[in-house]
């Protein structure tokens, strides 16, 4: 749990999400389209994300194949 809290803080420090309100939800401060941007742009601090584009379709495709 406590690494789910650090980048929640992470996340409010860069301006993505707002502050702690008590029960009330967080809200997301940037656009998808600024969001990409950042994801894309290459950068010293910025991890790069895998993403698993294999779906059960594709999975069900290729055992039917074999």
């Amino acid at each position: 749990m406590r690494e789910l809290g650090r980048i929640i803080d992470q996340m409010e420090a860069r301006g993505i999400i707002s502050g702690y309100a008590g029960s009330k939800p967080r809200e997301v401060l940037i656009s998808k389209e600024r969001w990409q941007e950042l994801n894309m742009s290459p950068s010293v601090n910025n991890t790069a994300t895998v993403t698993n584009t294999n779906t059960d379709d594709e999975d069900q495709e290729e055992s039917e194949e074999d």
